[in-house]
């Protein structure tokens, strides 16, 4: 397979709203200085939801890059001063082919460019709402993160064009699932409902002895996306860690999240997995009242997962 010819480029990421407000800058002064400095583009779309989608494009990946090192930069500085949030993640959006053309090349080279450019990767399980693209959530420095961006997309170039790519419009962003697809909410508390790059797909009749494997702690917390404490604000909440093999992250989400998302309707509990690289286990966080909590349980232990 030979690798695609030099063509114009877009790269897609999507981002809160305040982070476009302060890329944009006052009256726009931030956005033009940088159309300025770089021979490339770059764009934010205006949406009605909390998300927003930022878009470098060009000719000149090296210049597109630097542009987007420069914004990564400044949205560091911006929020750090301000203490706001999240300041070294950035969520690239790609098609599921190409989403899956990355996660499907041997191991050794995607950890050499993660080892070379001091990065951490998750790749969000669930398509973003109405499209065929997926998060990859980027975590490092500003220029740690734009040399990963720049290899992954050097090793898209070996990647078949997506056949009916449907790229994701942040007007059909979903607060109820934003943590499975990697967007955000009116609270723009981002929760990683992500599958580790190294995680493995199991049957579920594999997964009928391992409670032996599992250990559960609990402890009195208030949790805002509780469904039921939002109904009654003076319901007690609690919340219940459960501690997992990575590989069975995918058993417990089914495809496309569809599992857990009934698991979540049916018991009225809100149920959210970590995200860590090479991580022998995560964490699974169930939360709200008793009665929520331990009807989630139920539901788990019905399909042989907990």
């Amino acid at each position: 397979m030979e690798a695609k010819k030099s063509s114009y480029l877009e790269m897609r990421f999507l981002i809160p709203k305040h982070s476009a407000e302060i890329i944009i800058g006052s009256n726009g002064c931030n956005i033009k200085r940088l159309h300025m400095e770089y021979c490339a583009m770059l764009n934010i779309s205006g949406n009605v939801t909390m998300e927003r989608i930022l878009t470098v494009g060009g000719f000149d990946v090296p210049t597109m890059v630097n542009m987007l090192e420069d914004v990564i930069a400044g949205l560091k500085r911006t929020l750090t001063e301000l203490r706001y949030g999240e300041t070294d993640t950035i969520g690239m959006l790609l098609d599921e082919t190409e989403v899956e053309y990355v996660t499907s090349i041997d191991d050794y080279q995607l950890n050499q460019i993660l080892e070379e450019s001091g990065t951490h990767i998750d790749v969000f399980l669930m398509c973003c709402p109405h499209s065929s693209e997926r998060v990859i959530r980027i975590r490092g420095e500003p220029g740690c993160i734009a040399s990963c961006v720049a290899s992954l997309y050097q090793l898209l170039e070996w990647c078949p064009a997506p056949v009916n790519r449907c790229p994701y419009n942040a007007d059909n962003a979903n607060e109820e699932y934003a943590a499975d697809y990697g967007g955000y909410t009116n609270f723009d508390d981002l929760t990683e409902q992500a599958m580790d790059i190294s995680s493995e797909d199991v049957n579920v009749d594999e997964t009928k002895d391992i409670g032996a494997k599992m250990t559960t702690r609990s402890s009195s917390s208030v949790n805002p996306e509780s469904k039921i404490a939002a109904d009654d604000p003076t319901a007690s909440c609690i919340t219940s860690k459960v501690s997992i093999p990575s590989h069975l992250a995918g058993v417990i989400l089914g495809k496309g999240g569809s599992r857990l998302n009934q698991i979540r309707h049916e018991s009225m509990a809100s149920i959210k997995i970590d995200s860590e690289i090479h991580a022998e286990e995560r964490v699974m966080t169930i939360a709200g009242t008793a009665e929520s909590v331990e009807n989630a349980k139920e539901l788990l232990r019905m399909w042989y997962l907990l």
